[in-house]
């Protein structure tokens, strides 16, 4: 799943937890409106219940490991980087759902 925001706590990255943590920074208008994104989010998170979920929004390169209700496998979540930073891209072997270990061409 590939979404623009992130499902909320339990299901969060470390780095995004910490920043949605963070007091003072944003008006409680655009706390709420981001709130409201974000609850929409972590419910089409928790109906879809996927093995992968990437999202982007906060800027930070981080991931988790989840187990989500009335599942058997585990939810990787990751949190991409801006365009242009370090962290925004991804590698995705669509078959396994890992991460491929790139070699240069020999």
């Amino acid at each position: 799943m590939l979404a623009h925001d992130a499902p909320l706590a339990p299901y969060e990255v470390p780095s995004v937890a910490t920043i949605r943590s963070t007091k003072g920074v944003w008006s409680e208008r655009a706390l709420t409106y981001a709130r409201q994104g974000a609850e929409l989010m972590h419910e089409a998170f928790l109906g879809v219940r996927p093995r992968l979920f990437a999202h982007g929004h906060y800027h930070v390169t981080d991931e988790a490991t989840v187990a989500l209700p009335d599942t058997t496998y585990q939810t990787r979540i990751w949190s991409l980087n801006c365009d242009g930073v370090d962290g925004n891209i991804r590698y995705l072997d669509l078959t396994t759902l890992d991460t491929p270990v790139l070699r240069p061409p020999e």
